[in-house]
């Protein structure tokens, strides 16, 4: 639900901003798929400082590779499975409450986010 009620509102942020944006979902999408890495990187640097190994530290490909696999993913989900149409319908019409409580949902997520990838660089070990 939180995801996407996520991309709803990152759909309709660059909707409103750009009147050019002929394609707002991708925008939202590869703002779900960024959100989506940085947290892949912190559960990567918390591995690495307990010595165990993800893909992420391997390569400059491999980082390449599991974010545009992380985008595919996403992709898949938002235009094949749950529909843009579902959604948009799904979250129109919500009530002031269910939306006031759905954006301090995503608030929390977007900024644990970028706490927790702030601080993945402190647990990133340097040989």
């Amino acid at each position: 639900m939180a995801y996407k009620y996520l991309f709803f509102k990152l759909y309709k942020l660059a909707s409103s901003l750009d009147y050019n944006n002929k394609a707002p979902e991708y925008t939202a999408t590869f703002g779900i798929s960024t959100l989506v890495f940085l947290n892949y990187f912190f559960i990567a640097s918390l591995a690495d400082h307990f010595n165990l190994t993800l893909l992420l530290f391997q390569s400059v490909f491999t980082t390449i590779a599991v974010s545009l696999l992380i985008l595919f993913i996403n992709f898949i989900l938002i235009f094949r499975i749950i529909g843009i149409d579902k959604i948009d319908k799904q979250f129109s019409n919500i009530n002031r409450m269910n939306e006031i409580r759905y954006n301090i949902y995503i608030l929390i997520y977007i900024i644990a986010t970028f706490i927790l990838f702030c601080f993945s660089f402190s647990l990133i070990r340097v040989v």
